[in-house]
């Protein structure tokens, strides 16, 4: 319900067709529960950088203050 669309900026995928994608990935340590999930595009959920430590080339999406934004290569947050 917090996102009736792919989360990523711009893609306009309805979220019945995407997949939960886990902001903190499981071989970091991520959880499975509500606010470490957020709804992506088969695409997006791909393309997004799991490793925050990996080089950037595409962003990736984090939470920050309990809302979800997208995190361009190159910076941090």
């Amino acid at each position: 319900a917090e996102h009736p669309t792919c989360a990523w900026p711009g893609c306009n995928t309805p979220a019945e067709r995407g997949q939960f994608h886990h902001l903190t990935p499981w071989k970091h340590g991520g959880e499975t529960n509500v606010a470490n999930l957020v709804t992506l595009c088969n695409y997006h959920n791909g393309v997004n950088e799991d490793d925050p430590n990996a080089p950037p080339q595409r962003g990736r999406l984090t939470r920050q203050g309990g809302t979800i934004v997208w995190q361009p290569p190159h910076t941090s947050l």
